[in-house]
């Protein structure tokens, strides 16, 4: 992750088994000499863009923590039928798909 951060690749995700490890994450990072690489956890955000909101401000660069339970979580459908996916929400952040 930091050798494609000082590349200028700004978006990265870290999976695992629990969102506890959450906090190893970041210290490994620090342990490497990125501490100034912000890590959010996915389920911080609602099913909106990630870069647009969340419970706290957007999240537009550093790495994005997930379960692997949380990737294969949907919403609820709205009223129009449609259902957003965990995982289409992490391919809008990176750039693709709608």
């Amino acid at each position: 992750i930091l050798d494609s951060w000082l590349r200028g690749r700004k978006r990265h995700l870290w999976f695992s088994v629990s969102t506890d490890l959450m906090q190893d994450a970041k210290r490994d990072l620090a342990e490497l000499g990125a501490p100034f690489i912000p890590v959010r956890d996915l389920a911080d955000f609602s099913y909106n863009k990630i870069d647009s909101g969340g419970k706290a401000s957007g999240f537009s660069d550093g790495v994005l923590f997930s379960t692997y339970s949380s990737l294969v979580a949907s919403s609820k459908k709205r009223a129009d039928g449609k259902q957003t996916s965990r995982f289409d929400q992490i391919t809008r952040w990176f750039g693709r798909g709608a």
